[in-house]
């Protein structure tokens, strides 16, 4: 009777057995565990290094407006609405647009009529524009609105806590002599009425003071690279990307332009909630420079260089970097 015998040199196949099956399985989870976290920073540190290229090209934006008209933007100019109380105006991002290649933005918002400010358009009506530039990519919080992660430093200053909410680190710099201490709405997020209020490179005006409030290289005596221009926010905190009001976006401060250290808050200071009286009575303790990034947040200077600063930075020298004419430029960072 024939019988089926195996091929000489051929062994029979067989598959594998469910212990292989799940060694190989427990072997390749093992595997995506140690690899996800290090895939995890690597996106974090490409999505880091295109928000340090935002604000090079935003603060390079800055200085083409400088080369052009001489001096640099106003942090805000404010215009009145419907009466002369500074509740409405435009910010640094608008005044660079045309800079940034966004004229349609720019067109859409000029004033119909320059010499009546009661007759003119408002920043308000850019709310509703945006461009990608204005958010930075770690940041996924999702707004209605055209907000923006990139604010405009007007340099240190004192801002007294209020409400349940306080400022513990207020105590310890509250004798700086060289710290102005602004406790109204308005001057906590850097208006100025005289240059001898200038604290940074960027500021806010009212109308009538647009050109009597200029800043001019001259004046940054501690030099470019050594004065903080921009940094990084979260846009639930601030608000609009060309809109900068004093008013509020529900109980929320709407600015583009803030002091380096309301309150004398480190980078990341925990902002006290994002809703209601905890912002509203707390302004200097819930606002301050802030990112989604671990351990500080990108700075940009007035050379345009960017630079990542720690939030465990000197206070001392953090108020230095931020001041363009305290007459001491070379702290370290």
């Amino acid at each position: 009777m024939y019988q089926h015998s195996t091929l000489p040199g051929r062994t029979p196949r067989r598959g594998f057995t469910l212990i292989e099956l799940l060694v190989v399985i427990a072997i390749i989870g093992v595997l995506v565990g140690l690899l996800l976290p290090a895939v995890q920073v690597a996106r974090e540190a490409a999505r880091r290094s295109a928000c340090t290229n935002k604000l090079k090209q935003m603060t390079l934006a800055i200085l083409n407006y400088e080369s052009t008209n001489g001096d640099f933007p106003h942090g805000a100019v404010m215009w009145p609405t419907p009466t002369p109380n500074y509740q409405d105006g435009y910010s640094w991002h608008y005044y660079i647009l045309p800079y940034t290649e966004e004229l349609t933005i720019f067109d859409a918002g000029v004033p119909s009529d320059p010499d009546n400010p009661l007759a003119s358009a408002y920043g308000s009506q850019l709310r509703t524009y945006s461009a990608s530039y204005l958010r930075c990519p770690s940041d996924s919080f999702a707004a209605s609105t055209a907000t923006t992660n990139y604010l405009a430093s007007c340099g240190p200053m004192k801002v007294g806590p209020r409400g349940s909410c306080g400022n513990p680190y207020n105590a310890a710099y509250a004798n700086r002599p060289d710290l102005g201490y602004r406790d109204s709405g308005r001057e906590q997020r850097g208006y100025v009425s005289s240059r001898s209020q200038i604290r940074g490179l960027f500021h806010s005006v009212g109308y009538n003071d647009v050109d009597t409030m200029r800043l001019k290289v001259k004046d940054v005596t501690d030099g470019l690279s050594h004065t903080i221009a921009l940094g990084e926010g979260l846009p639930e905190l601030y608000g609009y990307g060309f809109d900068n009001a004093f008013q509020r976006w529900g109980n929320q401060p709407v600015s583009t332009v803030i002091p380096i250290n309301p309150g004398i808050l480190p980078i990341n200071t925990d902002s006290c909630g994002t809703n209601g009286d905890n912002i509203r009575f707390n302004w200097g303790v819930s606002t301050g420079f802030k990112s989604r990034h671990d351990s500080g947040a990108n700075f940009s200077f007035g050379d345009g260089t960017v630079k990542f600063i720690n939030q465990t930075i000197n206070m001392d020298t953090f108020q230095i970097l931020g001041h363009p004419q305290d007459g001491q430029p070379n702290r370290p960072l």
